[in-house]
């Protein structure tokens, strides 16, 4: 994982996360652990160009790199990577209802295993606060939770 929120990095080393704080820390980190090899599978969760100038190195030959970030313009890839490793590319844009479906089901399921990504919870008459933190990026939290009553 890549991350430069300290409050993030913390979070996902309490999982056993790897982390690191910079691209080609990260493909350092990456290479170490696969042996030079790669990662079988990319999530790219941001949607901006630094994360694609790098993302190509951090896959194996052969593996998917899965864009889940919204990106706002076009982004550029290294097809030289991608043609002569074979590697493949998935997007992913949106939910079916089906989707949220099993999310509720899995929430209310298993709640255990989700309250930690809760950092806060709040009235949603404060939403617009909350996501206004998120967009500018001084929020620390990792999910938030609205309370509607």
């Amino acid at each position: 994982m890549l991350e430069i929120n300290p409050e993030r990095v913390n979070f996902a080393k309490k999982f056993g996360v790897i982390s690191g704080i910079s691209p080609e820390e990260s493909i350092v980190k990456v290479k170490e652990i696969t042996k030079g090899k790669g990662v079988d599978i990319v999530y790219e969760a941001v949607g901006i160009q630094d994360t694609y100038n790098y993302v190509t190195d951090l896959v194996k030959a052969g593996g998917k790199i899965v864009a889940v970030g919204a990106a706002g313009k076009p982004i550029s890839l290294n097809f030289w990577k991608i043609y002569f490793e074979e590697l493949n590319i998935i997007g992913i844009h949106v939910y079916e209802p089906e989707d949220i479906k099993i999310a509720i089901e899995l929430l209310n399921n298993y709640p255990k295993i989700f309250q930690p990504f809760i950092s806060k919870v709040v009235e949603l008459k404060d939403l617009q606060k909350e996501l206004m933190k998120l967009a500018d990026g001084t929020s620390d939290s990792m999910k938030i939770l609205v309370k509607i009553s």
